[in-house]
């Protein structure tokens, strides 16, 4: 075999495994009870094609209160990544004593400092896998997050455009061009 089609089929091997792992986070992984596509939707903000000042007013308070209810998410998911992240150097650095100790009294000789840490790693796999999952879900939060920040901020863009046109015409509307 060639080592172009090598090349291309480890490519399209890494897209499947990648498309479907896209598909599994989406539809399947769940956060507090949700899937991430169902948090997404939650999320959303629905910007009409019309925007004036009271929908802008209502649009912010809507970004205000989603980020608010995200950001309360994050700081949990944060607590709980630093809490399990101490729990995992606990468990570390017990096992580690509990396999030296065991050694030592069963054959009267000190075990390897690396074969040591090869089994307390071992013992740790549950807490780290817990760990890479808390990674998944603390991002998806971060992400939800600047996300909304980045929707106050075009809000405001658009406020400080009605304000300055407001004063010259009270009946100003924007129109936002429809989606093809």
């Amino acid at each position: 075999m060639e080592t172009q089609e090598v090349i291309e089929r480890s490519i399209t091997q890494a897209q499947e495994f990648n498309g479907a792992l896209s598909a599994f986070l989406e539809n399947r992984f769940l956060i507090d009870g949700k899937t991430m596509k169902e948090w997404k939707r939650h999320f959303y903000v629905n910007i009409p094609e019309e925007i004036n000042l009271a929908n802008l007013v209502r649009l912010s308070v809507e970004v205000g209160k989603k980020y608010q209810e995200a950001g309360y998410h994050r700081e949990k998911q944060t607590t709980q990544l630093v809490l399990l992240e101490q729990a995992k150097g606990d468990k570390f650095h017990d096992a580690y004593n509990s396999i030296r100790h065991e050694h030592e009294e069963k054959f009267s000789k000190t075990l390897a400092a690396e074969s040591c840490r090869v089994a307390a790693t071992l013992a740790i796999k549950d807490i780290e896998n817990a760990i890479s999952n808390q990674k998944v879900i603390r991002d998806f939060w971060v992400k939800i997050c600047d996300t909304l920040v980045e929707v106050r901020k075009h809000l405001e863009l658009i406020g400080y455009a009605l304000s300055a046109d407001l004063r010259l015409n009270r009946d100003f509307v924007v129109r936002v061009p429809a989606e093809k």
